[in-house]
């Protein structure tokens, strides 16, 4: 085995190679830092249109259920409106009667 080294691989390094060299280094990481950008910004416009998507999901499910609680609610207050008329107007009508039925007792003239 020949342990001289290899004197023919051996190039010299002038600034005009070296400057090449630079540039092909620089153009590299210029392109590898393109490619990572450009997918990162895939990326990421896939996440803002997924969540977009999902917030618009949640907010029609919402709607709905607020939709469907403001039903409830008002049927239940209409209800309770109703109730109480009812209540009021037997109260209304025992009141009358009480009322009636002292006035006899005291002997005043009853009113309608």
């Amino acid at each position: 085995m020949n342990a001289t080294p290899a004197h023919y691989l051996k190039t010299p390094l002038t600034f005009q190679s070296a400057m090449w060299l630079g540039l092909g280094f620089l153009a590299l990481a210029y392109i590898g830092a393109w490619l990572i950008y450009t997918h990162l910004e895939d990326e990421l416009e896939t996440y803002k249109t997924v969540t977009e998507a999902k917030i618009d999901a949640s907010r029609l499910e919402l709607d709905g259920k607020i939709d469907k609680l403001s039903t409830q609610t008002s049927a239940h207050l209409e209800a309770t409106r109703l109730e109480e008329k009812t209540d009021n107007a037997a109260m209304h009508i025992q009141l009358q009667a009480m009322s009636n039925s002292l006035a006899q007792i005291n002997g005043k003239p009853v009113k309608d």
